[in-house]
């Protein structure tokens, strides 16, 4: 999977947006630009976390209730003054060190919702660059195009919690040394046989209940695959598949495991415990 970084890079490049390659201060249109759109998504965040019809505070002498909402709308006039009206006077340091930090709560913040981040960028991504034709708004912005499709945030994030490990799950058991490999393609036979108890062969683009149970995991050697062709192995040949998801499990955890002592972590053993 590519990483964040190059998929916005591909969408800059796609877009015709500036790129730099080396530390400088952008233009001020562009600086205004990224102050924007960092302030949209961070009040957006907000907005979904709480219930902004209701008082946030009280005011006058009479106490009237004052909605969230009522409040938020005064923060956006305010920053978006700022933002339009101030003097751009960039402390670079400053500025990438704050951006830094936002990566890092926002990675956080995935954690705490117990999100797998990686396949939410793909959606975005994907997305975002059927933005490519859009106009170009006054600010700089890509605009969607008529016939856009937001990225179905809600459909992921209900496959990461309908699949066993689903969202971060296979990730931290795999982390933690405890992904059995013969586990996995027991896992692999079960749903085999689950599936042959359904009626009938699947169809082309269908992806089997079996298959969705089987976790991100299997579902990334599944798109790797193809769905149509995972469902067929997993219905004809489930012990060829449970072969090559044993060495694709092996080498996923070697490689995990390797990342994460190259960064400092305990080293572990098979038992899941530290050395």
């Amino acid at each position: 999977m590519k990483t964040q970084q190059m998929m916005v890079i591909e969408f800059h490049k796609a877009c015709d947006q500036p790129i730099l390659d080396r530390p400088t201060v952008p233009d001020d249109d562009r600086v205004r630009l990224r102050a924007a759109l960092v302030i949209e998504e961070a009040l957006e965040f907000v907005e979904a976390l709480f219930d902004m019809s209701c008082p946030a505070h009280y005011t006058g002498l009479d106490m009237s209730p004052v909605a969230a909402s009522d409040d938020m709308r005064t923060i956006k006039r305010h920053l978006k003054t700022i933002i339009e009206g101030a003097p751009v006077k960039v402390n670079l340091p400053e500025a990438i060190d704050a951006l830094a930090d936002i990566d890092y709560v926002v990675a956080g913040s995935y954690l705490e919702f117990g999100v797998d981040s990686e396949p939410i960028a793909a959606t975005v991504h994907a997305a975002n660059m059927s933005k490519v034709s859009g106009p170009i708004g006054p600010n700089g912005k890509r605009l969607k195009p008529e016939g856009f499709r937001p990225p179905d945030i809600a459909a992921e994030l209900a496959f990461q919690a309908a699949t066993p490990h689903g969202g971060l799950g296979h990730k931290l058991i795999t982390l933690r040394g405890a992904f059995d490999p013969t586990k996995a393609a027991e896992e692999i036979e079960q749903a085999a046989a689950l599936r042959r108890m359904q009626a009938g062969p699947p169809v082309t683009g269908e992806t089997p209940v079996a298959v969705q149970g089987l976790g991100s995991f299997v579902e990334g050697l599944g798109r790797a695959i193809g769905q149509v062709e995972f469902a067929k192995q997993l219905a004809t040949d489930p012990r060829g598949l449970a072969e090559r998801m044993k060495k694709a499990a092996r080498a996923k955890a070697e490689e995990i495991i390797k990342n994460a002592e190259d960064e400092g972590l305990p080293p572990f053993n098979g038992d899941g415990e530290d050395k």
